[in-house]
């Protein structure tokens, strides 16, 4: 843990359970404050599903779930910058049938 994660205010959101195509997590940006990402888990009942970590047209970061059923956490040594006063957000993207839910967790300063 670095200094300006003990420095940080906290935040985790959590989907509700999503069907036809994405859970998605947005978190606002706030002007003159920066969005840190720490970990992310998901889960989806599709097996072609990917979670994919992004602020307005930037990919940050993404993979693949792993399976049908199975649970997927991510935690991040160095944690995920966000440009200063972005939005960040998280989808688990899937096919037309199923289900997913995900979680974002972090710091902003």
């Amino acid at each position: 843990m670095d200094n300006i994660q003990l420095k940080g205010e906290r935040f985790s959101n959590t989907s509700g359970e999503a069907s036809f195509g994405s859970a998605s997590i947005r978190r606002a940006g706030v002007t003159g404050r920066t969005h840190y990402i720490t970990d992310l888990s998901a889960s989806s009942t599709d097996a072609t599903a990917t979670i994919v970590l992004f602020s307005s047209s930037t990919n940050f970061w993404q993979d693949r779930l792993g399976g049908t059923g199975s649970v997927y956490n991510k935690i991040f040594s160095s944690p995920i910058r966000i440009p200063i006063g972005s939005a960040v957000s998280v989808d688990v993207r899937y096919g037309s049938s199923g289900s997913a839910y995900c979680n974002i967790s972090g710091y902003f300063t």
